[in-house]
């Protein structure tokens, strides 16, 4: 039987907003206008230590985010270069990580825009939302391209970020959309590259629990186990699910989670060398605040371990937990607290119990950044770098480091 620990949550965060931050300011969003404001993704690296993400949002009138690259600087301090900025109709808002393939162009999502009709993404702006391409140039330019824009039918307003499978294909979630009823409630896609251009297939629809007993709303990432079936999560029904591949297409089977682990497991999933998946819940649970969680394949089916339980309710979190080369797990968590949004980084180190350690506590206006609700990066030498939504020195976002 594995061992586990309830860490309260109360206690701990406040220790960390007294404490003085361990960590540091990288970079400040939204100093000019034109810059990308409020980055709520996390970052990836390229093999010269450059970052790499999307902000939401765009400090000027007409535009709707960037793609950034931040890059350290000889002197010290880093330089951030816009490489893209969307103006709707090439998509707008964009979300969820950036990946690489093996030709160093990158990849994303956004939430809403696109070029299709739109036949029922009357939300916000209208459009159901892209899949693109940036390609480098030799000038130093990227170009941007569209690969897909949704049209409900087939999906509507991406929300985690994109993923490889060994042949090329990407692969992904939208919240909405993906069927031609009313219930559909979100789907899981593919995207494969060809001599004319990159298909979609959908791969499952989420319908209404008046249908079925379904997830629905699948807002996080998606994450592959060795023999090729796909694993995510869904907000509602609170349930991870799993797509295996088949002759006749992919068969989903849902994997509830024990009811100790909470409900709303909204940020996604990773998955060790072992086939364990690793979350996190953002309400409920033993003591109420929701819990970080481990689902272990067996003879019998999967079973729950709670590796940490919080005993205070905070507000929804979509950052997806990481792991570091020794096996240590690190995540986001955030609470109400004197009427604004407060969050700290912990990490949880495995052992005969897992340990929960407090790294950095962020006020939501605070210099080193608020609302941290990206994913975190972490190097080969244990720092860990993430994105704040809010904060820092104009108020609009920073990229932060924790070094160890």
């Amino acid at each position: 039987m594995k061992h586990f620990v309830y860490a309260f949550l109360l206690l701990w965060l406040g220790a960390v907003s007294l404490a003085q931050p361990s960590g540091k300011l990288l970079y400040s969003f939204g100093k000019e206008k034109g810059q990308g404001i409020g980055p709520d993704s996390g970052l990836i690296s390229d093999v010269n230590g450059n970052f790499y993400g999307v902000a939401h949002n765009t400090r000027g009138n007409g535009l709707w985010g960037t793609v950034f690259e931040l890059s350290p600087s000889l002197g010290g301090g880093w330089t951030e270069t816009t490489l893209y900025t969307f103006s709707f109709y090439e998509g707008a808002f964009p979300v969820g990580n950036l990946v690489f393939d093996s030709s160093g162009n990158l990849y994303g999502a956004t939430s809403n825009g696109g070029q299709a009709n739109d036949t029922g993404c009357s939300f916000r702006l209208g459009g159901c939302g892209t899949v693109y391409e940036l390609s480098p140039q030799p000038d130093g330019t990227w170009v941007h391209t569209i690969l897909h824009s949704f049209d409900h039918t087939d999906g509507a307003y991406p929300r985690g970020g994109l993923i490889f499978d060994g042949e090329g294909n990407l692969y992904g979630t939208t919240y909405y959309g993906g069927g031609p009823v009313e219930e559909d409630e979100g789907s899981v896609f593919e995207l494969s590259p060809g001599e004319n251009g990159w298909t979609l297939t959908t791969l499952h629809v989420f319908l209404d629990n008046s249908h079925r007993g379904d997830g629905f709303f699948p807002a996080g990432n998606l994450v592959f186990d060795a023999v090729g079936n796909l694993y995510g999560t869904t907000l509602n029904n609170y349930s991870v699910f799993e797509l295996s591949p088949g002759m006749s297409g992919w068969t989903e089977t849902l994997l509830p989670l024990d009811a100790s682990a909470g409900i709303n497991p909204t940020a996604g999933l990773v998955i060790d060398n072992s086939g364990n998946l690793y979350g996190a819940t953002t309400t409920g649970g033993t003591d109420g605040g929701g819990s970080v969680f481990e689902l272990s394949p067996g003879e019998s089916g999967w079973t729950t371990t709670i590796l940490a339980s919080f005993s205070v309710p905070y507000t929804s979190n979509t950052a997806p937990l990481s792991f570091d080369s020794e096996g240590n797990l690190y995540g986001v968590i955030g609470q109400e607290c004197d009427k604004k949004s407060c969050a700290a980084v912990f990490e949880l180190s495995p052992g005969e119990v897992w340990t929960l350690i407090p790294l950095m506590g962020f006020p939501s206006d605070g210099a080193d950044g608020g609302s941290p609700n990206g994913g975190l990066l972490i190097d080969g030498s244990g720092n860990v770098y993430g994105t704040a939504q809010a904060g820092g020195a104009a108020g609009y976002g920073t990229v932060f480091e924790i070094t160890p």
